[in-house]
């Protein structure tokens, strides 16, 4: 299980980010597994051996969106809250994408208890945030300035109005 597992977290870390959340669950017990966390491990490499074939493509954009224009990076994010039923922590995921595909991605954890679904989406939200002022600084060395905001696309009503800098606001 464990040689399996090890194999996992490199295909998820460079080839397959598809798999990165199954991969870091099935992790957490690789030091005592039972025989349910084998089965999911399985159904893992079934599930890669389906999917080999598929990969991103990174072309010139078709539509006329603003956001399909050459070079124009935006993201996704979200949040559970309190997913996790031992810690009760929320798992925070994004996108970046540029040019229609992912050019960068992360779900984690969040090493914070949020108290609320606004809470738990916003510290997503500044995690992709983060991200958003690398890969703006990156693309700019590259010379691929940003000349435009990047758009970062949330779901919760009040999560927006915090980062728009408004103070109140119901969930």
């Amino acid at each position: 299980y464990r040689n399996m597992i090890g194999s996992l977290l490199y295909l998820a870390c460079w080839t397959r980010p598809d798999i990165a959340f199954a991969v870091s669950e099935l992790s957490r017990f690789v030091s005592s597994p039972a025989e349910q966390h084998m089965i999911a491990a399985k159904h893992l490499l079934r599930y890669l051996q389906g999917t080999k074939d598929l990969g991103l493509k990174y072309s010139q954009p078709k539509s006329l969106s603003p956001l399909d224009a050459s070079n124009v990076l935006w993201g996704f994010v979200d949040s559970d809250w309190a997913g996790c039923p031992d810690t009760r922590r929320s798992t925070s995921g994004y996108v970046l994408m540029l040019n229609g595909a992912a050019i960068s991605w992360k779900s984690k954890r969040q090493s914070v208890v949020a108290l609320s679904t606004t809470e738990a989406e916003f510290v997503a939200a500044s995690s992709l945030v983060q991200e958003v002022i690398y890969a703006r600084r990156l693309l700019s060395n590259l010379g691929f300035p940003q000349t435009k905001p990047t758009a970062v696309f949330e779901d919760n009503t009040t999560c927006i109005k915090w980062a728009e800098g408004a103070v109140g606001g119901t969930d």
